[in-house]
């Protein structure tokens, strides 16, 4: 069976059977021409992986799991363990929520800051609640799309995941050739130099954004502080070149009238 035929029949995607084979978990034959061909045994495996992520057990359980170095009764314990954690910490969105219920009727009398006082309180206690932080990034995301549908003419938004690799492999290729054009045609100089130029400055642009986000994944209040840092940082420069051109002119028109 194709892959294709197993993302159909078990309605999962190729990325999530790749990385599980990327993993260990799935070991499918591979043909003459190389194209993986998946067994009833690779599909009953898929299967039973399918399950058990679906149930909250890690990748490494999982594994451990198909080697038979931890028995199913043990992983079971701490999956449950695990998800008795996850839902005692939603509690506090819970009780918030229904005391709210029983104590307003109407929207616009509820006195947020008493609710948001009680929330704040659950929250230093270890409750958690909702990661506002999402909303922010849909708003990001709905933005950037618009910017770059007016840009390419094209919605990003119906370009399908597994083809957003390529798709931004592509794109680096792009610049990084319009690099190397405007390096030869404008500067007079080497193509591969405006080319590998592109290259290591997107490329440090992209290891220093990821860096950033993973320290904000890690640790919110860490990552907002040196996201606002970098900004100030950014606004002082761009402060500092807007006085130096406001010097150059008023230079330049002195000079002129006397």
């Amino acid at each position: 069976m194709k892959i294709k035929e197993v993302e159909e029949l078990l309605s999962v995607s190729r990325a999530n059977i790749r990385f599980y084979e990327k993993e260990g978990l799935l070991s499918p034959n591979r043909e003459t021409n190389n194209y993986r061909d998946y067994s009833e045994e690779n599909i009953k495996e898929l299967k039973k992986i399918i399950l058990f992520r679906k149930l909250g057990f890690t990748i490494d359980e999982i594994k451990k799991l198909q080697k038979g170095e931890i028995n199913l009764k043990d992983a079971s314990a701490d999956n449950i363990a695990r998800l008795e954690s996850e839902i005692e910490s939603l509690k506090g969105a819970l009780n918030l929520t229904q005391k709210l219920a029983d104590e307003q009727t109407d929207f616009d009398a509820i006195d947020e800051n008493h609710y948001l006082e009680i929330l704040s309180a659950e929250e230093n206690q270890g409750a958690k609640f909702a990661d506002i932080l999402k909303d922010y990034l849909t708003f990001e995301t709905e933005a950037l799309n618009l910017s770059m549908k007016f840009v390419f003419l094209t919605d990003f938004k119906r370009i399908r995941k597994k083809h957003g690799i390529l798709f931004a492999s592509i794109l680096f290729l792009f610049f990084c050739v319009l690099g190397g054009i405007g390096e030869k045609f404008l500067r007079h100089g080497s193509f591969w130099k405006g080319f590998f130029e592109d290259i290591f400055m997107l490329g440090g642009l992209f290891l220093f954004t990821s860096t950033l986000y993973v320290l904000h994944k890690i640790s919110p209040k860490i990552g907002s502080f040196v996201l606002n840092a970098i900004l100030i940082l950014c606004l002082l420069f761009l402060g500092g070149i807007f006085l130096l051109i406001i010097i150059l002119l008023l230079n330049q028109l002195l000079h002129f009238w006397f």
